[in-house]
């Protein structure tokens, strides 16, 4: 589909260091409030990491689900229900046939143990008995990707009764809007009335730097968060344009800037009318240097650019979600928000945000996968 798009975005559930909902979010970003935990979860140079950004693991009576159905699964599986949940409470016509469901979840590997090199986490951990705590921790049975995406996919429809079309995308950043877009379009397109739309971040634990540091992590801090809205033909804030590519490391800026031109052609606007833009926070350098070259070659300074990775951390398919929500929240109050100062510090300013100004979402998966959408506020 080419054509400009207008499918509404309502019913926000957000669940991250800062607590509940996107005004939490904004809040701490506003103020500059951190709410990081001692590192307890990981080994080797992730060890070095002070304090993460976790959350507390949403336990069974939270859930509405018997503790016996949650034994073999793992605690991004337990975020994305908490995160299904918190956007469909209280939602009266849940469970319609015209339901469907577009979930962005991170990977988990259950060939990892037995290639670790136990007597190298031996000598970082000086311990034998704080290896086994380690891998204890959030490693149940039957630790797997297939039981991770169909676990979430297959309780969050029976819990809701969520019968329409259903998909699971994994594993980096670009999964959540990949999730989006799929959803937007399924909508647009008459596959599904209404579709939830979700995506949850890698659980802190041992394993994320087994899965992830090969990739040349650049250090910046991991966080546990989960993003859930719903995507239909009513809202005061729509999507109205998308755009997907895949790059390599010797072309990812040009990628990156065409993506965003692309999107912004299909939403039928130009640069001058974007107010806001807010861009992925990448596990590498290089995906951050492309990313800052392409939003500058292509916007040329017309609209600031913000992260909330200081208030929530990094959190890998939930990152661009969770600017979804803070993009839809700003184009609600008429509000954005954007560093204060060129010092490098974390100072946040918050400023009006014209009705008539679009709001762009970027996200750079690690491996090359990239997208971006437009959020508009519909016109009364």
């Amino acid at each position: 589909m080419n054509q400009r798009l207008a499918v509404g975005l309502c019913n926000p559930g957000l669940y991250s260091a800062t607590g509940l909902g996107v005004e939490a979010v904004w809040e701490a970003l506003r103020i500059g409030k951190k709410s990081t935990v001692p590192n307890e979860f990981m080994f080797g140079p992730w060890s070095e990491i002070p304090e993460v950004f976790a959350v507390p693991d949403p336990d069974a009576s939270t859930l509405g689900i018997h503790r016996k159905a949650l034994r073999t699964t793992v605690k991004q599986t337990r975020l994305a229900m908490y995160g299904a949940q918190l956007s469909l409470k209280g939602i009266s016509d849940v469970g319609r046939p015209e339901w469907g469901a577009y979930l962005g979840l991170p990977m988990v590997l259950s060939p990892l143990l037995p290639q670790c090199d136990t007597p190298d986490l031996g000598e970082v951990a000086q311990d034998p008995e704080k290896i086994a705590e380690l891998y204890l921790r959030d490693i149940p049975p039957f630790f797997a990707l297939t039981d991770s995406n169909n676990t979430v996919a297959g309780h969050i429809a029976i819990l809701f009764g969520l019968t329409g079309p259903t998909s699971v995308y994994s594993p980096f950043s670009d999964a959540g809007m990949q999730a989006l877009i799929e959803g937007a379009l399924a909508v647009a397109e008459g596959d599904c009335e209404t579709a939830l739309v979700g995506a949850v971040s890698p659980s802190i634990s041992p394993w994320l730097a087994l899965q992830y540091d090969d990739l040349e992590w650049n250090g910046a801090i991991p966080g546990e968060a989960a993003a859930f809205f719903s995507v239909g033909q009513s809202s005061d804030v729509v999507l109205t344009g998308y755009s997907r590519g895949f790059a390599t490391s010797q072309n990812r800026p040009e990628v990156l800037a065409e993506t965003l031109r692309n999107a912004l052609r299909m939403a039928e606007l130009s640069v001058e009318d974007v107010g806001w833009i807010l861009a992925d926070s990448p596990w590498t350098d290089e995906v951050a240097h492309a990313q800052h070259a392409a939003i500058s070659g292509v916007f040329n300074d017309q609209a600031p650019v913000f992260s909330a990775e200081q208030a929530i951390g990094v959190t890998g398919p939930a990152q661009p979600l969770v600017h979804v929500l803070l993009a839809r929240h700003g184009l609600l109050r008429g509000l954005r928000l954007f560093p204060a100062n060129g010092n490098g510090d974390d100072a946040v300013a918050e400023e009006s945000l014209s009705n008539n100004q679009a709001v762009v979402v970027l996200s750079c998966g690690v491996q090359g996968q990239v997208c971006a959408v437009v959020l508009e506020k519909v016109a009364r």
